[in-house]
């Protein structure tokens, strides 16, 4: 198999716009220069997805580190890996790796109507709370850069 090459084929011109407006800011703070010409990093490409599907990359010693931490899920602790590697798991004979590495694949209809969220700022410490009750001990929230 060779590696999946990056594309930005279908970005529309006012999708651009949107981007470059909206993370002017963080690029600017960053000292990134994000151009028209900017290709999205394929994440099959990331050196730990490439250890599930290419060949030059994916070992016993490769097999060996994600066996490492796979432990019987438990109440606290090693429960949100194993949740995380099910779902990695998912796609995992097309070289994808869904939710820590990348985005999830939608495997039942998105519901009809959207929930009816409350203030961005309470609904973040609910979600942070959720978290901690499932042993996380640091929570980030933050907008997704599409590009």
């Amino acid at each position: 198999m060779s590696r999946p090459s990056n594309s930005s084929e279908g970005v529309s011109d006012e999708q651009w716009d949107d981007w470059q407006r909206r993370f002017a800011d963080s690029d600017a703070e960053s000292g990134f220069e994000v151009t028209r010409d900017f290709v999205p990093f394929n994440q099959m490409n990331d050196m730990f997805t490439g250890a599930f599907w290419d060949p030059l990359v994916k070992s016993g010693d490769t097999d060996a580190f994600f066996a490492s931490y796979r432990t019987v899920a438990a109440p606290r602790g090693q429960a949100g890996w194993a949740i995380s590697d099910i779902i990695s798991d998912r796609a995992a004979a097309t070289g994808l790796r869904e939710g820590f590495q990348g985005s999830f694949a939608n495997d039942t209809p998105v519901a009809p109507m959207w929930a009816d969220l409350s203030d961005p700022a309470d609904e973040t410490a609910e979600i942070k709370a959720l978290a901690r009750m499932f042993g996380a001990d640091l929570v980030g929230i933050t907008e997704v850069d599409e590009r």
